[in-house]
């Protein structure tokens, strides 16, 4: 009967210990995710505190970038009027053409204001269908 509780007593020191073990283990992890915490709170506080102190050199640099995009999106509207210029000097030449070689009927060139909506990407395509058709015998 000794062995028995020898066995059943080093069975049950090994369970306290196993629980032991587990809950040093808890606590371990628990140690360390609140220092993990603190170590991300302890970097936010000094990010933003080099931002405070250096504000005026950050706010600048990304001043330079805003009026360079600035620049860049004003550049590319100027150009818009001229583009629509272009396009309406085209239309009207192809219209020209167009009535060299018969009469022009409405919707052979739908290239007013209203219709540049429904306008493929080219824009082209209006006229090429155009010029098939009245090249085909009608």
């Amino acid at each position: 009967m000794t062995g028995r509780m020898d066995v059943s007593a080093k069975a049950s020191k090994a369970e306290t210990a196993l629980r032991k073990a587990r809950a040093d283990r808890r606590r371990t992890v628990a140690e360390r995710l609140r220092g993990a915490k603190a170590a991300v709170r302890d970097v936010d506080s000094a990010i933003r505190s080099y931002i405070a102190d250096h504000y005026d050199a950050l706010a600048a640099e990304l001043a330079e970038g805003a009026l360079a995009d600035k620049a860049r999106v004003d550049a590319a509207l100027a150009e818009v009027p001229a583009a629509l210029r272009a396009r309406e000097e085209t239309s009207q030449r192809f219209a020209a053409l167009l009535t060299a070689v018969g009469r022009v009927r409405p919707g052979t060139l739908p290239w007013s204001r209203s219709a540049v909506s429904e306008m493929g990407d080219t824009g082209l395509e209006p006229v090429t269908s155009a010029l098939s058709r009245r090249r085909s015998p009608s």
